[in-house]
């Protein structure tokens, strides 16, 4: 059911939560803490970032990062000062869960900052791998030739899969050729998602590249992935339709079966 914001906000003032829950947020207690960060965290707008900045270099890692992550959605000049130094110690699924909400949030007021910015100082993979799921998120292209630089760059294979990940959902075409130059020297995780992104993204070159692949592969598993980007490509069905022809063995035409099946 929606409600009148404007009406909700003045209820909020008349019963003055937001100082309510300010002042049960000076507890020392961890769930004391956690509990008024979530009231505060719903309040949203109603709370300005001065209201939990005691509670921003807590001690206590759930309570601080927690505080954090609200901060980044609060009324503040500097919301995403808190994205620097890999955001804090330990990052985990929570934290993911939790920053995401405050930029899809933000990012409805304005449009973000391009997060590349703290990709590039980033020295947890992890994180880094996060911001990077979120640039695809958020559709920033602008990020994508900085992206495919740092392919070539690091030797996490974690980032090279989040970078392979989001240069498929930018549909990002001109990395084409470097991941089709990179497949043999990538580890047998990062082929498996250069493989799909070729899919996505399409045209001449990846379909010549996983034809190639296909009448090279043994991995029966692997045969049916490239079939399947394959047919994704081959909207005249020309390729496809030449490859079934070769099919002798009886995985081989169990295969087709079953794509033609679930591509209906």
């Amino acid at each position: 059911m929606k409600y009148n914001s404007n009406n909700y906000n003045e209820i909020l003032k008349a019963l003055d939560l937001p100082t309510y829950w300010e002042n049960r947020l000076k507890s020392k207690a961890q769930k004391e803490s956690e509990l008024s960060l979530r009231m505060l965290d719903e309040l949203g707008d109603n709370v300005q970032g001065t209201a939990i900045s005691h509670k921003l270099y807590s001690e206590n890692t759930s309570v601080r990062k927690h505080a954090k992550s609200i901060f980044m959605n609060l009324s503040s000049h500097d919301n995403f000062k808190f994205l620097n130094n890999d955001f804090d110690r330990d990052f985990n699924t929570l934290d993911e869960v939790r920053i995401h909400k405050a930029l899809v949030s933000k990012a409805e007021e304005k449009p973000l900052p391009l997060l590349m910015r703290w990709v590039n100082i980033a020295t947890n993979e992890n994180y880094q791998s996060y911001l990077i799921r979120e640039i695809a998120f958020f559709k920033q292209i602008d990020s994508a030739p900085q992206l495919v630089e740092l392919y070539s760059k690091t030797n996490s294979s974690i980032v090279k899969n989040s970078i392979v990940e989001t240069i498929g959902d930018l549909a990002y075409t001109e990395a084409i050729s470097i991941l089709i130059v990179d497949y043999d020297y990538a580890d047998l995780s990062t082929q498996e998602v250069i493989i799909e992104t070729l899919g996505k993204l399409g045209g001449t070159d990846a379909l010549s590249f996983l034809t190639d692949l296909y009448y090279k592969t043994s991995n029966k598993e692997r045969l049916v992935k490239l079939l399947q980007q394959i047919y994704k490509i081959d909207e005249a069905r020309t390729t496809y339709t030449q490859i079934r022809t070769t099919a002798i063995s009886e995985f081989e035409q169990k295969a087709f079966a079953y794509i033609e099946l679930n591509q209906e």
